[in-house]
């Protein structure tokens, strides 16, 4: 199965880009925003390499699914096709299942993005990443264990 995403509160200050990736995404991943394409229309994503200079964006394309046996838990972002991802500002609200977050999520606790890696990491102590979620929730999606994660700094 693949990450489900929720968008439970997003501000209306947010960016939303469109962005095209080189390897096949699942949504709830933190990616690099690179530059605009030649198309003029979407921007290079990729993995982080530095995730206190990168401009970060997370994302949540709304899964397409042209076969009626799937569901939304089978939705990946085909490698080089555009998708949906959004620049989270301080107070936005997402939720992500579970298996889109290395480690284990604990209430209070915090998740990062992850230098080399779009997949974020549950954490006890911050050092000083700018991008922040701090874990205000636990509830499930479809079944599956996930977590509700409020971004705290941005």
């Amino acid at each position: 199965m693949a990450t489900v995403v929720r968008l439970d509160k997003i501000s209306g200050a947010e960016h939303i880009y469109s962005g095209v990736a080189s390897t096949e995404l699942e949504n709830g991943r933190v990616l690099a925003l690179g530059d605009l394409q030649i198309d003029g229309e979407s921007f290079a994503v990729d993995t982080p390499t530095d995730i206190e200079t990168d401009k970060l964006v997370f994302h949540a394309s709304v899964p397409m699914q042209y076969d009626e046996r799937a569901t939304v838990g089978d939705f990946k972002l085909p490698a080089g096709k555009a998708g949906r991802f959004y620049e989270l500002v301080e107070g936005d609200i997402v939720t992500i299942t579970d298996d889109g977050i290395a480690g284990s999520t604990v209430v209070g606790e915090y998740v990062v993005p992850q230098n080399g890696d779009t997949k974020l990491k549950a954490t006890a102590t911050l050092a000083g990443e700018k991008l922040v979620f701090k874990v205000i929730a636990k509830e499930d999606i479809n079944f599956t264990p996930a977590t509700v994660l409020l971004v705290v700094s941005k």
